[in-house]
């Protein structure tokens, strides 16, 4: 029988593949080529009650599969300041991680994710 985490990974896929998009995660390496993984994920805004809780317009969520980032290969942590997530060719930067809101038992189910950018 599946786990809790489990079930809510396998929710979480089939909501991502109806409503996400692919997006491009980027890391900027001294001395190197930049590190980019395609994952699939969800970008969207916040509601105004968020943006008083001090979210600035213009940022957004990005909701990752912890599997998605994991298969992709893309060295996690996931660094805020840093990685970039690049979603129809704009360039957001992330501005927090948060790995704990979308944990199921201590599992990683998705990483939440505030990004900022033009």
């Amino acid at each position: 029988m599946p786990s809790l985490a489990e079930v809510h990974q396998a929710q979480m896929r089939r909501a991502i593949e109806k409503t996400g998009e692919v997006l491009t995660l980027r890391r900027v390496v001294p001395n190197a080529p930049p590190i980019e993984k395609q994952v699939r994920g969800r970008v969207m805004g916040y509601a105004p009650d968020e943006l008083a809780a001090g979210i600035s317009i213009g940022e957004r969520k990005v909701i990752l599969p912890a599997d998605e980032v994991e298969a992709s290969g893309f060295p996690t942590p996931l660094r805020k300041g840093t990685d970039r997530i690049v979603v129809r060719g704009t360039h957001l930067t992330i501005v927090e991680v948060d790995d704990s809101t979308r944990r199921i038992g201590g599992e990683l189910v998705a990483y939440e994710i505030r990004a900022s950018g033009a």
